[in-house]
């Protein structure tokens, strides 16, 4: 199989549509037969209203089921990718709940009786899940759910690299706002909820060239006061939190350190 994902690699590295993509992961499914896929990610544009973008090789029938029922509320996966990073498989879960039963009863009567889903954690905020489903039981070989779970990460990694660059531009219909180094860095204070007197202090400059900075951003992004900025920046990718230029000029990181 490694030829094949090699292969599979270099389609979405070079995916220039939508379509391409599409096929990309029914080719990944179905290598390891499976008959259904789902690959779903919620992008912060906006933190109140984000943008949702999804390749579906669900039955129809069942993605409408799940829209009428509001299943997004109750789906168990949806929690899982939400609060997990690591792959799980569909009979880990624990269903003593009397919703969850049902959702899982009924997701199998649309043939989606088992399945494995991935989480997705994006650099710019966004989260997600690729899962993959169909009517038999998978086997409960450690080594085969093991080697199947590594597959996962690797694939849903690649494949939401290839959705980034070839849909999310068009999903968000914004071009990403190009801001200086110092207005990252205060950003990066208001965003933690600093004041500008204090980023002032902190970085040692006057509070005027603060707020300076602050509304410049918001113009190069089309958005005014400071929350409105601070979410634009962040869901646009214009600022990426985990910035390490934007640390305090005037005190260390706080970092927790452990060593035997």
């Amino acid at each position: 199989m490694a030829s094949s994902d090699i292969a599979l690699t270099a389609l979405l590295e070079n995916a220039e549509n939508v379509p391409e993509l599409y096929d990309a992961v029914r080719a990944f499914a179905q290598a390891r037969q499976f008959s259904s896929f789902l690959f779903g990610v919620r992008v912060p544009v906006s933190l109140a209203k984000p943008v949702h973008f999804s390749l579906s090789g669900f039955p129809k029938e069942w993605r409408k089921h799940y829209d009428e029922a509001g299943y997004l509320r109750v789906d168990p996966v949806v929690r899982h990718a939400l609060s997990s990073s690591v792959p799980i498989f569909w009979d880990e879960i624990e269903r003593s709940d009397a919703l969850v039963g049902a959702f899982f009863n009924e997701a199998a009567s649309f043939g989606l009786a088992h399945g494995v889903s991935a989480p997705i954690c994006g650099r710019r905020g966004e989260v997600g899940v690729l899962s993959l489903a169909r009517e038999s039981v998978i086997d409960d070989c450690e080594v085969t759910r093991f080697e199947l779970r590594r597959e996962m990460t690797w694939f849903a990694t690649v494949l939401h690299e290839a959705v980034s660059r070839v849909a999310f531009t068009a999903s968000t219909h914004r071009e990403v706002a190009r801001l200086s180094e110092r207005e990252k860095q205060i950003l990066m204070w208001t965003a933690a909820g600093e004041s500008s007197a204090t980023i002032a202090t902190e970085l040692g400059i006057a509070e005027r060239t603060v707020l300076f900075h602050i509304e410049k951003a918001g113009k190069k992004m089309g958005v005014t006061g400071r929350h409105k900025i601070v979410s634009r920046a962040v869901g646009s990718g214009a600022l990426a939190l985990n910035q390490v230029a934007l640390q305090s000029t005037r005190a260390l990181p706080t970092t927790q350190e452990f060593s035997v």
